[in-house]
């Protein structure tokens, strides 16, 4: 096995290592000599170095670790820890503005993490801005509170979020992290997937220090999970590893266990025709964790997607290609040409040999 699969798997192994594994929690490999370099360049890459600073003081490994590696992830962790103590400060600070006027906001993504225990500290997980959702009715009362708390918006920013499921960014010059207001949970373009009136409806109540909120229940942060990173994010459809969301999938496994109803999972992506998703972030979740839902079960699709992740990991010029590849998805392709579901796999071949033909037309005009 190659270096970078290797350091990949060393991370992964150090990272599930943070205290008590239970069965079937067991990550695969990573073992002989270490490339810490390359160790510390993916766990960058996947915004996961304070997590693995955190595992390394919890469960030294068997090997030593060199002193400027230990050095820099702690320096690392330390920012971050020092980040997210004053994120919690905003947070709490929001929440408190929005609750006196009667708004009690649903924590998503990273602001969840930072009022609940699924990582072994806050610091583990990094982020970049506050998301909250409010209810039907809410957004304009709760776009008044960040007024008041002098929140301001980027000018070109005004129109842009007209149409979008969260408004435009809040920014505060002297606060840590601009703030997203969701109207919706999702894009809107894939809102039939997870809509938000059913997210709302299977939330669970949070508080402390005299504020309260809520967040999603286990069952739907795990699916708003593989939804954002699959499906928004286009991990799936493009082949790429979300180290990063698996890891707070093994997370969410390890804290909640049987809270997490893996057949309403299973239905809501069956479903909406996207149960490949789920069997694909499954299958690397098993593959790299050792972690996976009893009784899951998945095909050849799923061991092809894991595959090509890793071969987009193992090789950096194999995302050139895969790029390319994916401009001839069919989504991608009816797009581009305005068809709609009803233009068959015929009518998608027909386009995807014109846009062959219009590239190679542009590519010689362009060395012409």
């Amino acid at each position: 096995m190659d270096s970078i699969v290797s350091s990949l798997r060393l991370l992964v192994r150090q990272l599930a290592s943070d205290g008590g594994q239970g069965p079937g929690h067991r990550a695969r490999g990573g073992g002989g000599r270490a490339d810490w370099g390359m160790v510390v360049e993916l766990a960058d890459h996947y915004f996961l170095s304070p997590a693995l600073w955190k595992s390394l003081n919890q469960v030294p490994p068997n090997f030593a670790v060199p002193e400027d590696i230990a050095a820099y992830l702690g320096q690392v962790y330390r920012l971050n820890s020092e980040r997210n103590q004053g994120l919690l400060g905003q947070l709490e600070e929001l929440v408190f503005g929005l609750n006196a006027q009667g708004i009690e906001p649903v924590l998503l993504k990273g602001a969840s993490h930072l009022v609940t225990d699924v990582y072994p500290d806050p610091a583990c997980r990094m982020m970049g801005d506050l998301d909250l959702l409010v209810g039907p009715g809410e957004i304009d009362r709760a776009l008044e509170v960040l007024e008041e708390l002098n929140y301001g918006v980027k000018p070109q920013d005004r129109t842009r979020f007209d149409d979008h499921h969260h408004v435009a960014p809040r920014i505060r010059e002297d606060r840590l992290a601009p703030v997203e207001l969701h109207r919706g949970l999702i894009l809107h373009e894939v809102a039939h997937l997870l809509p938000t009136e059913v997210a709302i409806r299977n939330t669970e109540a949070v508080a402390s220090n005299g504020w309260s909120a809520r967040i999603l229940s286990p069952t739907y942060r795990m699916i708003h999970n593989m939804l954002h990173s699959g499906i928004v994010n286009r991990y799936y459809e493009e082949s790429e590893l979300d180290l990063n969301a698996l890891y707070e999938m093994y997370r969410m496994m390890r804290r909640y266990g049987e809270r997490i109803d893996w057949a309403e999972i299973a239905a809501t992506f069956a479903g909406h025709q996207i149960k490949g998703v789920l069997d694909g972030y499954l299958h690397a979740l098993k593959n790299l964790f050792g972690a996976a839902p009893e009784g899951a079960r998945v095909g050849i699709g799923a061991h092809s997607f894991f595959l090509r992740a890793l071969a987009r990991v193992r090789w950096r010029g194999y995302d050139r290609f895969e790029q390319r590849l994916s401009n001839l998805s069919p989504r991608r392709i009816r797009a581009r040409y305005g068809l709609t579901a009803d233009h068959g796999p015929v009518a998608i071949n027909l386009k995807r040999v014109q846009l062959v033909a219009e590239k190679l037309r542009e590519r010689r005009a362009g060395s012409a």
